[in-house]
């Protein structure tokens, strides 16, 4: 599971801005460089700074996907934010871990990152051997968003587990804080080996991060913004974990 934040904002920030009663810093909603964008097909923007944007209004129409090929997708606009179409960071996180063929142990999930470094998610675990092809669940780990990855399954023995949230989000954030923070989910670890399916499923990859701050966001009856991790491949047994939920972060005078 990852975490989405909400920061609303007081209506006069044309001359001041803030979050939760704190002051942001000038330009917390971009310069508006950008200008207008109205988006009709699918577009994937360049990781690093490339998805970085700082419209005046941006629009996703019906149909129409957003999303990044890095990490983080950082969108600000000066005025509304429409979404009718997807926006989305889903498996930009951590990778899942690989399968690696018979009789041997998945590979852990890469972990999250976080602008806390004490709180990163690690990946899930690969799932064990079953040299003897039995039955078994040799599964891997689920990632974990802010917690420590599941256990990869055993044959006979326990399911591979899902990753385990051990820090409270709302704690972390100082007071000092005046932008938001970035998370990404970790991934899953991949399936363990056994003779007779010699190549477990690879883990899912966890959610990336993605952060909207505007004047005015409208998200409609179509409109999706998600930042998901990736289920792992090879359903049933030798299958791998799913990578953990990313982080959504919206930050808006108005939100309808």
């Amino acid at each position: 599971t990852g975490q989405v934040g909400y920061a609303s904002l007081p209506p006069d920030v044309a001359t001041r801005s803030y979050v939760d009663g704190r002051v942001t810093p000038p330009g917390f909603f971009g310069s508006g460089a950008d200008g207008v964008a109205d988006l009709s097909s699918d577009t994937i923007l360049p990781a690093g700074a490339g998805s970085h944007k700082q419209y005046t209004d941006l629009t996703i129409e019906s149909g129409a996907t957003l999303t990044t090929a890095g990490e983080l997708l950082f969108i600000q606009a000066t005025g509304t934010v429409t979404i009718n179409g997807t926006v989305h960071v889903d498996g930009k996180g951590g990778a899942g871990g690989a399968a690696n063929g018979v009789n041997t142990v998945g590979s852990p999930g890469a972990p999250g990152k976080s602008s806390f470094v004490a709180v990163i998610g690690s990946g899930g675990q690969g799932g064990n051997p079953d040299p003897s092809d039995t039955y078994g669940n040799p599964g891997g780990g689920g990632g974990a968003f802010l917690g420590v990855g599941g256990a990869g399954g055993s044959p006979f023995g326990p399911y591979a587990q899902g990753g385990t949230v051990t820090t409270n989000a709302a704690s972390i954030f100082p007071l000092a804080v005046t932008s938001p923070a970035f998370f990404t989910g970790a991934g899953g670890g991949g399936g363990g080996g056994r003779p007779s399916v010699p190549n477990g499923g690879n883990g899912g990859a966890g959610g990336g991060c993605l952060i909207i701050l505007a004047r005015s966001i409208v998200i409609g009856p179509t409109g999706v913004v998600s930042a998901n991790g990736l289920p792992g491949t090879g359903g049933g047994v030798n299958a791998g974990g799913g990578g953990s939920g990313g982080y959504v972060f919206l930050g808006y005078s108005s939100l309808t």
